[in-house]
């Protein structure tokens, strides 16, 4: 071959190279009208949808589309889509759940606005449409597809694989809110009576605080009114991280969270269903005070017997947070976790190898630790 038909063929295959870097003109349309529904509403600047583009400077890989938890928003997953996914060859996509990331409001920027988070009664209507438009944009991505959530958006995400899991190649939960934990009593530090009294539940009743939130949540409960009233994370949140930077919410709704539960409740309910679910990691807190690691570990067990394959699980130790990859949650606290997950969740992303346990379980419950010492 001539030395002209040889840089021919570079260029060629430098044109292709570069194409298949960027999204289709499709996916890009998609997702541009996705932010601008997003941002029709006033929001906070770390809860507007983002698009952190892959670093162009190394071989493309693939898209991965993050959900934030509940009250919180897509601001906790900047370090990671900066720092590890980008730079390794990854689009990141941050959404911003129904109802969440408004701008403050109120005397002293002092009110949250959750008249659009879902509720036990429309919580069907709002979730199914998001499902079906996330999963459409998925599909005109291109390279590896991976799919995430934390807390409400590991169950969101979790509906969404369920609706389509040949669409993903791999899938990754941070403390997937399933369903209310059973621990007997909360660190939200609220300072409202219903959320006090649910989170303080003791004895026998405190296994039942999730079906006694439903309960309440329930338009036909005499008790229903409660589940409307305006609850709040307490002081910690509305002042100190607040004041430390954290974008989102510090006050919801009881029946918010029902709607919540509702959702995980439904995409449980699929796994039977399905012989094929894509590989998937799990991890989350040895006690976690928010999301019950008892449905996590039930989660595993359905899916084992519905596929014959084995998700991967496992927990940090005792003093890890709910909040997992947030440095905005609690943010005086050593996060002695956050490097091991932060490495360990970026590795599974790139080579769906899952994470290090290196043989180490809790002698009370048998589950398996998160490959870090404290």
């Amino acid at each position: 071959m001539s030395m002209n038909g040889i840089y021919s063929l570079v260029l060629l295959l430098a044109i292709s190279t570069s194409a298949l870097a960027g999204q289709t003109p499709k996916f890009e349309a998609l997702w541009n009208r996705y932010s601008q529904q997003a941002n029709s509403v006033p929001l906070q600047d770390g809860c507007k949808p983002r698009w952190i583009k892959a670093n162009p400077n190394v071989p493309f890989r693939g898209t991965i589309i993050l959900h934030h938890g509940f009250t919180v928003c897509p601001q906790m997953y900047f370090e990671w889509g900066e720092n590890y996914l980008s730079p390794n060859g990854y689009d990141v996509l941050l959404t911003v759940l129904p109802g969440h990331g408004r701008v403050w409001e109120g005397d002293n920027n002092s009110l949250n606005d959750i008249s659009a988070l879902p509720t036990r009664e429309n919580w069907y209507e709002i979730y199914s449409p998001t499902i079906k438009a996330f999963n459409e944009l998925m599909h005109e991505s291109r390279g590896t597809r991976i799919l995430g959530g934390f807390s409400v958006g590991g169950a969101l995400a979790m509906a969404e694989m369920m609706d389509e899991p040949h669409l993903f190649d791999r899938v990754i939960l941070f403390s997937p809110f399933f369903r209310l934990s059973e621990a007997k009593k909360s660190d939200f530090g609220s300072d409202q009576k219903w959320l006090e009294i649910l989170q303080n539940l003791a004895g026998p009743l405190v296994e039942q605080k999730a079906y006694i939130l439903d309960l309440i949540s329930n338009p036909r409960y005499p008790m229903y009114p409660i589940s409307t009233y305006r609850q709040t994370w307490g002081d910690g949140c509305e002042i100190t991280e607040r004041a430390a930077g954290r974008a989102g919410y510090c006050q919801f709704s009881l029946n918010a969270i029902s709607a919540d539960q509702q959702l995980a409740l439904w995409g449980l309910n699929q796994i039977p269903a399905n012989q094929y679910l894509p590989p998937i990691q799990i991890a989350a807190a040895e006690q976690d005070n928010t999301a019950s690691t008892v449905y996590m570990r039930g989660f595993v067990a359905a899916v084992e017997s519905a596929t014959h394959t084995s998700p991967g699980l496992c927990f940090f130790r005792k003093g890890a947070n709910h909040s997992l990859l947030s440095r905005y949650d609690d943010p005086t606290e050593d996060k002695f976790w956050l490097p091991v997950l932060l490495e360990q969740a970026t590795r599974f992303v790139l080579t769906g190898q899952k994470f290090d346990t290196n043989g180490m379980v809790a002698s009370e419950d048998n589950f398996p630790y998160c490959g870090t010492q404290h």
